[in-house]
């Protein structure tokens, strides 16, 4: 996949028109990067899509299916795993009073970086390398977006529904689960708006109870109340469950 990313970065050099908003230095800098996850909406209009596997869903459909507050006056913002930082942007765009992104690959920091001067928004945003356990207790925020991130940590065990079924065959993948969430509710003062990925290693079940995750973090004492709010994709390899969770 990466080949065929990387000769269709080339052809999009080739044959898209630099928006006049930016320099050819950040235009590269963006445009010969393999994969983006998320598209790039710059003030002037245009938009540079996202380069990935078709089967991630749009960042600007994503956003619908969270319900993120379109007033965001006074809050303080933060994504976890933030890419190109599509969500970061649009929180300082929504009044938010301060948003942060982090995510560990150098590169999306970058192109985060230049979509923010773009939007001359460089004073309301700050966008930072750094993996979830390293993230500072001072970056917590009122809002935290965590999307499609920790089914990663849970140790190479991505069946999210194998292991919540039967915790005590799975301990181990069970406990990377709690660690990975209370990492995330602790650098969270109000809500965390949650994409949390359901990977089948085997046939999908029938019977998937998608609002047993957020039981199980109510249980913990992690969360206040967890609501699951529906799927923003589903197959019969992968899920992708929605959930609110309050402080």
């Amino acid at each position: 996949m990466n080949l065929r990313l990387r000769l269709k970065s080339l052809w999009n050099l080739l044959t898209k028109r630099k928006p006049n908003i930016l320099s050819w230095r950040d235009y590269l800098s963006i445009i010969l990067v393999p994969i983006r996850y998320q598209p790039l909406l710059l003030p002037d209009g245009t938009v540079i899509e996202k380069q990935c596997c078709d089967a991630i869903l749009d960042s600007r459909e994503k956003l619908a299916f969270l319900e993120l507050p379109e007033d965001l006056s006074g809050k303080t913002f933060l994504d976890i795993g933030c890419a190109e930082g599509f969500f970061v942007i649009q929180a300082a765009r929504r009044g938010a009073v301060f948003a942060r992104g982090c995510d560990f690959t150098a590169e999306r920091i970058k192109i985060a970086k230049i979509v923010a001067e773009a939007w001359n928004i460089e004073d309301k945003v700050e966008f930072s390398t750094v993996r979830l356990y390293d993230i500072p207790p001072e970056h917590a925020a009122d809002i935290v977006t965590c999307l499609a991130v920790c089914h990663h940590l849970h140790g190479g065990n991505h069946d999210t529904w194998q292991i919540i079924s039967n915790p005590e065959k799975y301990a181990k993948a069970f406990d990377c689960m709690l660690q990975a969430v209370s990492a995330v509710a602790a650098l969270t003062n109000e809500i965390t708006y949650w994409e949390y990925c359901f990977e089948y290693s085997s046939d999908k079940s029938l019977a998937v109870d998608f609002a047993k995750l957020g039981r199980i973090w109510e249980e913990r004492g992690i969360y206040q109340r967890v609501e699951f709010k529906g799927l923003s994709q589903s197959s019969d390899t992968k899920d992708r469950a929605i959930y609110h969770a309050y402080k």
